[in-house]
């Protein structure tokens, strides 16, 4: 591999000099190339961020195509799940859907039932029973730019308490993303959705930032966080993602791409948000 990258750096006279890296550079891989490649790295991660936070025409319209590419996976995977499948079933029939649809490198987390109250759950062995919940949480590709959004469905039925929460995450997806408007303020963005969470008496559940900008990473600026102190400027990038996660029990988490824009704001995914029972 470094023979490639040799050559890669020869031909564009990068011998000997400094390159920025960020995260999407594995450690082992760094540290084969200053081995073998005569050159040194440094974090460049907030420069490179910083020089592509704000997207071009084209990045955007990408974002919108990969955007689509995931609500009509979701509108499929809805006529799938039943009871008796497990969670493996789901991400391989949501990652078909995305690539047939020519989304590059599709991946998704399937958590259901009490795997739903961990944010970033990574399993997939569980077996769906009938009155669970789960969220999807799933995107793709398409020319560099990323999608990522999610969804929570029952399967079977909802319960009070499930109705209850999802209700209290619906109202603080629907604050955060009506505060996300160029111009604004990133901690205000956060806190008007966290302020829903937090008068409903669940704020110790909401333990993750509200949202987190994309692009060409999964992850980048903006993050939308209270102490991010920057204000949104047109063609920023970013989700809206607020959620519940009572450890061991349940999880409930709302997600779209929100795209700020001359006159406010834009959110990218279309798919339906209200209570969806399979």
């Amino acid at each position: 591999m470094t023979d490639v990258v040799r050559t890669a750096l020869t031909e564009y006279g990068l011998v000997g000099q400094t390159l920025g890296t960020n995260s999407s550079a594995q450690a082992f891989n760094v540290l084969d190339i200053t081995r073998d490649c005569d050159v040194k790295f440094v974090n460049g991660r907030e420069v490179l961020e910083e020089a592509r936070i704000v997207k071009t025409a084209e990045e955007v319209e990408d974002l919108r195509r990969a955007a689509a590419i995931a609500d009509v996976a979701f509108a499929k995977v809805l006529g799938f799940i039943k009871p008796g499948m497990k969670e493996d079933d789901i991400f391989k029939f949501l990652c078909q859907k995305m690539s047939d649809a020519g989304g590059l490198t599709p991946w998704a987390i399937v958590a259901s039932g009490p795997n739903s109250s961990y944010p970033h759950y990574s399993g997939l062995e569980r077996v769906i029973q009938d009155k669970d919940l789960m969220i999807l949480d799933f995107g793709c590709i398409v020319n560099g730019m990323r999608s990522d959004m999610s969804r929570t469905v029952f399967v079977g039925g909802i319960n009070d308490e499930e109705m209850k929460i999802y209700g209290i995450v619906n109202d603080a997806y629907e604050a955060g993303v009506k505060a996300a408007i160029t111009g604004a303020f990133i901690p205000d963005i956060d806190k008007a959705a966290r302020d829903i969470i937090d008068k409903a008496g669940y704020g110790e559940t909401f333990v993750n930032r509200l949202g987190h900008g994309i692009g060409y990473m999964i992850h980048e600026g903006p993050y939308i966080r209270k102490d991010n102190r920057r204000k949104l400027e047109p063609n920023m990038a970013f989700s809206i993602e607020p959620g519940i996660y009572i450890a061991g029990h349940l999880g409930m988490r709302i997600e779209d791409i929100v795209l700020s824009t001359e006159t406010g704001n834009e959110v990218l995914n279309k798919a339906n948000k209200d209570i969806i029972i399979i």
